[in-house]
């Protein structure tokens, strides 16, 4: 079972496990390469894939190119040897996804978080889903449960701290491994919900290779995951909001944690929606405005956006001094961390993408006077999908690693 790889037996099996990291990683690909990779002579190596393929943990996919004589074997893994849940909790939704070893999602549940979405009642949903998926495909084959979520966390306590702006009461240290452990009977492992989606990313999205990479997401708030060296970069609360809350005007707007002239006081929705009913207050003449017959009311993101994609004067000014403070943001996260990739995404950038275009013309008008490297900027590719696959890949690394 893929279970056992947790704690190898004896040599043989550290070298399956060794084996079946390599397969994973690079497969599909030949006994030669694996022998490059790892040092073991034929003899041994060839045991240690015998009891990989006895346990059905991998298999002979194709025939590779031979430069002579026999063609190759080419090996990857069994897909289907496990499954592991993912879990993204959001402010506004919550994603459950059953995925295989390959970290493919195979089937996913969302539904939304209003302020009735207590902690009791949302995690006996998770849990009905999780029980709905195990019937499916086989709970002893499910290896565990991955959750990203709205941080502050403990992620040694496995609680959830004080998730700032969330529609429901009840969060405040909420020990969500705990009772996902107790009612699902399966190894729960909590990240918060940036961390987990540029884990996505760069194991199974526009990030694969790369080892630097920053994924800022936009919505509700402005929270940062960071990847350093191909690990994640947390802090002692792993609090992904921090970089929402750097100040960059001292003498700017009042924000909800309390400073003046933070980021997320200017780039989160409900800075960008009352930016845009403001201008229209004040009098500034909106063509969208005047088709909703200025009833403010019927403004939100998605309506926002609508306006912008129309070529709005108002609602791309908007934007255009939105991203100015965005770029800001962005220049000094390069000057600290220096990534090789920056990923913006989140609700704003899969509504709007006026806002991610502006976003980085601006970015990289500022850093190119600062460093050197290049630097590549990307919405990400796998959206809404990124943080439950990288709270998977969380328990992936549990018994791989």
């Amino acid at each position: 079972m893929f279970k056992d790889m947790k704690k190898p037996k004896n040599r043989a099996s550290a070298n399956s496990k060794r084996l079946y990291n390599y397969i994973h990683e690079y497969g599909p690909i030949s006994k030669t390469k694996l022998i490059e990779l790892s040092g073991l002579t034929l003899s041994t190596l060839t045991r240690a894939m015998e009891i990989l393929i006895r346990d059905e943990l991998i298999y002979i996919c194709d025939i590779g190119e031979s430069s002579g004589g026999r063609k190759p074997g080419l090996y990857r893994v069994n897909s289907s040897a496990g499954y592991i849940i993912g879990i993204d909790i959001s402010r506004t939704y919550t994603k459950v996804a059953l995925m295989d070893i390959e970290l493919n999602i195979l089937k996913s549940s969302s539904f939304g978080m209003f302020s009735e979405s207590v902690p009791q009642d949302t995690l006996e949903k998770i849990c009905n889903i999780i029980d709905d998926f195990s019937k499916e495909f086989h709970k002893e084959k499910i290896i565990g449960v991955g959750i990203g979520a709205v941080g502050p966390i403990d992620m040694e306590e496995g609680k959830m701290l004080n998730p700032l702006n969330f529609p429901a009461l009840g969060w405040k240290n909420v020990s969500i491994k705990k009772i996902i452990e107790k009612k699902t009977g399966l190894i729960t492992m909590l990240e918060n919900g940036a961390s987990a989606a540029v884990l996505g990313e760069h194991k199974k999205g526009v990030g694969k290779n790369v080892n630097n990479i920053a994924y800022i997401i936009l919505g509700v708030g402005v929270r940062l995951g960071m990847l350093s060296k191909g690990e994640i970069l947390n802090s002692p609360n792993s609090n992904e909001g921090a970089f929402g809350h750097t100040v960059i005007d001292i003498n700017g707007k009042n924000c909800s944690c309390g400073q003046k002239g933070c980021l997320e006081a200017y780039v989160s929705i409900k800075a960008i929606i009352d930016k845009f009913k403001e201008e229209i207050q004040e009098g500034s003449y909106s063509s969208f405005a005047e088709e909703i017959q200025y009833d403010l009311s019927e403004i939100n993101i998605d309506s926002f956006s609508k306006a912008a994609k129309s070529g709005d004067k108002i609602a791309i000014e908007v934007i255009d001094k939105a991203t100015s403070y965005l770029a800001v943001g962005v220049t000094n996260l390069v000057n600290i961390l220096n990534p090789e990739l920056i990923i913006i995404g989140g609700p704003i950038i899969k509504k709007c993408d006026i806002f991610y275009e502006m976003a980085v013309n601006k970015a990289m008008d500022k850093i190119k006077n600062i460093t050197e490297s290049r630097i590549i900027f990307s919405s990400g590719s796998l959206e809404d999908d990124a943080i439950v696959v990288g709270a998977g890949s969380r328990i992936l690394d549990y018994y791989l690693k």
